[in-house]
């Protein structure tokens, strides 16, 4: 199997705020890699600032594409995984004095509501930290309007928010030694409010997921239907190219639906007539299924296209042992 490799996109995060599955809402898994779950609290009576992160967290939002106020979030926050770059500082926030982690290990969030409020949105939910629940409120914008594509047709959104928290509300009171008054200003040597910001980066399911999964669930004449209307509703993106319907039939090859396998490569050999990759990929589904003329052919149509396509050189020389 070779699947042509993508260009580098030259925009890290793009977006895809259309629902690619149709009309149906879609879960969007948090990406953990490129979100940010962080905070900054005040210490030294205000003189300087701590800021940290959770990096590892687990989290999806249900959302039909269109309207956010209809989706609803959830995620799970390893607290074990604080970091706020100073191992020392990382263990004692680990301690009973903050957030006891061998009792609390996880802070979770579960959204209620959504309300449209202007250029931005509100989330309303249920925050659950060291084991106390509270409703919080999160105001967040949506970074684009505009249906954007990420690689391979992945629906991405890009959501960012802030809120102010105040520790003691959930039981984090530290210690005596870190509540002390600081003489010079009068102030707690930490305080009591912590600033929370969020980026999170969700992703839907890639184009060739959604197909392969129509072909899967409802039949081989129902994804080329889901592949035709997905053509057209993302006309002029990068969301569908060759690797598309590629990576689908490779993956019916995998299920030993070759015939299936044979009409979805042929289908992309008629998308990309000038592609020495999928007259490759045609000619060794032809292979598996046993018919060694066919595959030939397409083997030697994709050297025609690029004499420089080693596989299709080596698939040729083995059939002509």
């Amino acid at each position: 199997m070779r699947v042509q490799s993508r260009r580098i996109l030259l925009l890290l995060f793009v977006l895809f705020a259309a629902n690619v599955a149709l009309s149906q809402p879609v879960v969007y898994k948090f990406d953990m890699r490129h979100s940010i779950v962080g905070f900054s609290v005040k210490v030294a009576g205000g003189l300087s600032e701590v800021e940290g992160a959770f990096p590892e967290f687990s989290g999806e939002m249900r959302y039909d594409g269109k309207d956010l106020t209809k989706a609803d979030f959830k995620i799970s926050i390893t607290v074990d995984k604080i970091n706020t770059g100073n191992a020392g500082r990382d263990e004692h926030l680990r301690s009973d004095d903050f957030f006891s982690v061998a009792t609390y290990p996880t802070i979770t969030f579960q959204g209620t509501n959504v309300e449209h409020q202007g250029a931005q949105y509100l989330l309303r939910g249920t925050l659950t930290m060291k084991g106390i629940s509270k409703i919080v409120e999160i105001p967040f914008r949506k970074r684009h309007d505009a249906p954007l594509v990420w690689i391979f047709g992945t629906p991405t959104v890009i959501l960012e928010g802030e809120l102010a928290l105040n520790r003691k509300d959930y039981g984090i009171q530290a210690n005596a030694r870190w509540n002390r008054l600081v003489a010079a200003t009068g102030e707690l040597a930490m305080s009591n409010e912590v600033a929370i910001r969020l980026k999170i980066i969700a992703e839907g399911t890639r184009v060739d997921a959604v197909v392969l999964n129509a072909i899967t669930t409802n039949g081989l004449d129902n994804g080329v239907k889901a592949f035709n209307e997905l053509k057209k509703k993302l006309a002029g993106s990068d969301a569908i190219d060759e690797n598309t319907l590629n990576i689908v039939a490779y993956r019916l090859l995998e299920q030993k639906k070759v015939e299936d396998a044979i009409t979805v490569f042929n289908l992309n050999v008629q998308e990309y007539p000038n592609s020495s990759n999928v007259h490759e990929s045609l000619g060794e589904a032809y292979e598996v299924s046993g018919n060694k003329k066919l595959a030939r052919e397409y083997y030697q149509k994709s050297l025609a296209l690029d004499p420089g396509n080693e596989v299709a050189k080596k698939k040729l020389a083995e059939l002509d042992k």
